[in-house]
């Protein structure tokens, strides 16, 4: 009797004990995952996390960026939070605190990883264009100075560089930052790498204003990519623009070397243009006949020039040297002008009366007047 109340206990009930037994600790593992989920889950977002969000029909708000953020977003969303952020950019009202800070944290982290690449240059750009009337500039220019300096993608680089070049035009570029972004843009410069070398170059010419000239340490390494074969084409390019006139004498040698890519010459032909003079002309004229492609440019290098040498204030001095050529040639044949006497008497006072016309444009005669 025992020993078949054993095996009852054995076969039946031991089971079912422990199938009771492991079905509740299941239960109990699975309802505490729901009230403390491990670390790496994905943590669902509750429901009024995105409060006046609607899914099917998104609106252009901040809370639309958010969500594309963190959920990576959907065609409806992804374009309403672009328009959003260009709305408010276009605005140059600086967001609230609060939202500049979730945008910089944003930033940093590199948005959602699910994003096409093409989405995530497109968003960061219009971020960054939102922040730039933000109260924070000192930290929008270190994260634009680390993607300069570090991001995988040309693209972004070369938003960021851009970026930096706003900061620094408008006046936003904090002191403190300013020796920095332009030691990056020299190291930037100095690697043949294309369009961001050429763009750093442009940048540290215009550092301090478009109007200004360029540092000497800028002309320098401008001049010097602008004749190394060793850079980019469009480097090059841009280091001769960078240069300004002190890229002349070498833009003359470039114009007339065969052995210079087109775009190089055709871009010396336009330095000589801007500013060159008279003695370039007859070089011009043969660049022009050279080949169609040159003469594109030399053409209108040549316009320049002979506009510059007829500028309207050369024109107004045409009457007056009509008026003063008389008085020159009547003075000129008589022995007293020349006289170690009578010197100061005849030639001092024209000199004077010469040098009072040429720094009085009013007192010039006006085109037209005889």
């Amino acid at each position: 009797m025992k020993t078949s109340h054993f095996i009852f206990w054995k076969r039946k009930v031991m089971p079912t004990a422990a199938g009771l037994l492991l079905f509740s600790t299941a239960v109990f593992i699975y309802r505490e995952s729901k009230r403390q989920p491990h670390v790496g889950s994905v943590v669902p977002k509750a429901a009024n996390t995105y409060p006046g969000l609607n899914l099917k029909d998104p609106s252009a708000a901040f809370v639309t960026v958010q969500y594309v953020a963190d959920t990576g977003g959907n065609e409806a969303t992804q374009a309403q939070a672009i328009f959003w952020l260009d709305q408010q950019a276009r605005s140059n009202q600086p967001l609230s605190p609060r939202q500049e800070g979730w945008m910089l944290d944003m930033l940093m982290a590199g948005g959602h990883p699910q994003w096409p690449k093409d989405y995530k240059f497109w968003l960061f750009n219009s971020a960054f264009n939102t922040l730039h009337p933000s109260s924070r500039q000192e930290d929008l220019s270190r994260l634009l100075m680390h993607l300069a300096a570090h991001d995988p993608e040309q693209t972004m680089r070369l938003y960021a560089i851009q970026h930096l070049e706003v900061q620094r035009a408008a006046g936003r570029l904090a002191e403190s930052l300013a020796k920095e972004v332009r030691s990056l843009f020299l190291e930037i410069a100095a690697k043949p790498n294309g369009q961001e070398a050429g763009l750093a170059i442009r940048c540290l010419s215009e550092w301090n204003g478009s109007e200004s000239t360029p540092d000497p340490d800028v002309i320098s390494q401008a001049l010097a990519f602008a004749s190394s074969q060793s850079h980019a084409v469009d480097v090059r390019v841009s280091a001769l623009h960078a240069a300004g006139m002190a890229a002349l004498p070498l833009a003359r040698t470039l114009a007339t070397d065969i052995k210079q890519p087109l775009l190089v010459r055709k871009s010396a032909i336009s330095c000589i243009g801007e500013y060159g003079s008279a003695a370039d002309e007859s070089d011009l004229e043969k660049l022009s006949t050279e080949s169609s492609r040159l003469a594109q440019a030399s053409s209108p290098a040549l316009s320049v020039i002979r506009n510059r040498q007829s500028s309207p204030k050369k024109a107004q001095l045409k009457p007056f040297w009509n008026i003063l050529s008389p008085l020159v040639q009547l003075l000129l044949p008589t022995q007293l002008c020349f006289s170690a006497n009578y010197f100061p008497l005849f030639w001092l006072p024209l000199a004077s009366l010469l040098q009072s016309w040429l720094s009085r444009p009013d007192l010039l005669p006006k085109r037209g007047q005889a």
